[in-house]
């Protein structure tokens, strides 16, 4: 039997497990949870249990869209020889009262639907700085890191507040630009003192132009919020951070960089393609009301054609 139950005091045993799974990412630890709720985010935990032994950590995050209702998760993580199947037919069960759910664990097949969400990874094991730069990235994107470079743009790493503050701005001026709802300065304060998440500013002399927060775990480096000023595009900053993103992973010895989500066929897309990023699938959904999703998926689509020619 299969059941899901509130953590309560298991805090640092749910982090151990996630520490020790092979699939585990910094976004299912207690810190990120932590950072979702103070950015007013609706989040469940539980432990998934069978037969009152643990198999498996999920968190769930309530989201509602005008009449519809989704949980949507980081990704769930369920020990080895479990049937997958049946832990989604209880999950199922369990949140009926919702259309769908969407649970991001990465996919190894890739759908031949244009508007399923990616995240782009950049292999970098086994091959020198130099190979991944001849061999990896296009070649609009060497062009403009060696523009970058002449340019005198430098990089500054650090879990620093006061670096933190300064990326801020610019970072808060892109989600005004995007209507999207940004992330508080005060929560991201508190995340970046966790040994994992770091600040990447890209400096044209003193002045910051562009930046990323990333999360450094295990084996890979990832992209969380980046953001670059307008005016200084022509001077590829974002280039330049993603180049630094690949540097960073060889000079300490991760295997891959994840540049992060978006869209397969959007412009961001090729960007991260560019950089040598490869798409690779992770949501998938567990549909509820059938009829309700379908519905969601015309609307969606429609809402990003729409913004296209907006």
């Amino acid at each position: 039997m299969i059941e899901f139950k509130k953590i309560i005091q298991n805090k640092k045993e749910w982090d151990f497990f996630v520490n020790n799974h092979p699939k585990g990412r910094f976004e299912h630890k207690i810190a990120f949870i932590n950072f979702l709720l103070e950015n007013k985010r609706k989040v469940k935990n539980y432990d998934i249990l069978q037969d009152n032994k643990k198999i498996g950590i999920i968190s769930l995050i309530k989201e509602k869209k005008l009449f519809f209702k989704r949980y949507s998760s980081q990704g769930m993580l369920l020990n080895e020889k479990i049937n997958r199947k049946e832990v989604l037919n209880e999950i199922k069960k369990k949140f009926k009262n919702v259309n769908y759910i969407k649970i991001n664990n990465f996919k190894t097949k890739i759908s031949k639907n244009k508007i399923v969400p990616a995240t782009f990874i950049l292999n970098v094991k086994n091959k020198s700085l130099e190979e991944i730069f001849n061999s990896k990235l296009e070649s609009r994107a060497k062009r403009a890191i060696k523009k970058a470079i002449k340019n005198k743009l430098k990089i500054k790493i650090s879990n620093s507040t006061e670096e933190l503050e300064k990326f801020y701005p610019i970072y808060l001026k892109k989600m005004k630009e995007f209507k999207n709802i940004p992330y508080s300065l005060n929560s991201l304060k508190k995340l970046i003192k966790n040994k994992e998440y770091t600040i990447f500013n890209v400096f044209l002399k003193n002045k910051v132009i562009a930046g990323g927060t990333m999360m450094i775990y295990k084996n890979m480096i990832t992209n969380h919020l980046a953001s670059s000023d307008n005016q200084y595009l022509n001077l590829s900053p974002n280039n330049f951070l993603y180049y630094q993103m690949i540097k960073f992973a060889k000079e300490n010895n991760l295997n891959f960089v994840n540049y992060g989500p978006s869209l397969r066929k959007d412009n961001v897309a090729k960007f991260k393609i560019s950089m040598g990023g490869k798409p690779i699938e992770f949501e998938e959904h567990i549909i509820i009301n059938y009829l309700m999703y379908k519905l969601f998926s015309i609307l969606s689509f429609i809402s990003l054609k729409l913004k296209k020619i907006i």
